[in-house]
């Protein structure tokens, strides 16, 4: 199954800290695109939270599930994701979504062979979850164009984004994303 990660999105970060930024506009309106896409391309969409009460300030999606860090037995995530055709929200401990292992459940539970990446910064976080989901197996790939770009001076970015594709993770813009029909890797 294909999936989505917002990985470090926060609500109204583009419009509160860019407001009228080119970018910002731009980034917002391909992460909608993403969502939109993913819902109507069947498309697991996973939105990491720090905390379960960012849900609450978040614009929500129809039929959002939120997965807090507490432990899930894997009858109890099962049953909760089964039939469930919405949004997940997923807490993030430490700011690292990979150590909240519902998370783990729910990429094995519904076999996670490709993700696509995208969040508000090119963060260690973002650049780490890349190479660890790329690690497990899983094609990876992240979407460049739904990311504000940074000074390239800061968390060396260059050489994590060469660190990255040396890993086989693709940079991919929305458009690409959106019309690969059968499958997210488009050359």
């Amino acid at each position: 199954m294909r999936f989505l990660l917002d990985i470090s999105t926060p609500s109204n970060i583009l419009s509160t800290n860019f407001p009228n930024s080119i970018h910002s506009n731009k980034i917002t309106k391909n992460i909608d695109k993403l969502k939109e896409y993913s819902r109507k391309a069947n498309i697991k969409y996973i939105k990491a939270i720090n905390s379960l009460d960012d849900m609450l300030s978040t614009s929500l999606p129809a039929k959002p599930i939120a997965i807090s860090s507490r432990e899930y037995n894997d009858i109890e995530l099962k049953n909760l994701l089964l039939e469930h055709k919405g949004e997940l929200f997923i807490e993030k401990p430490s700011n690292n979504i990979l150590k909240n292992d519902n998370f783990n459940k729910i990429l094995s539970f519904f076999t996670a062979n490709e993700i696509a990446i995208f969040g508000i910064s090119m963060s260690e976080e973002l650049f780490s979850t890349a190479i660890a989901l790329s690690g497990q197996g899983i094609k990876v790939s992240i979407i460049n164009d739904a990311i504000l770009p940074i000074n390239e001076m800061e968390l060396n970015v260059k050489s994590q984004i060469e660190t990255v594709k040396e890993k086989g993770i693709l940079m991919l813009q929305t458009t690409k994303f959106i019309q690969d029909e059968n499958g997210m890797h488009i050359l």
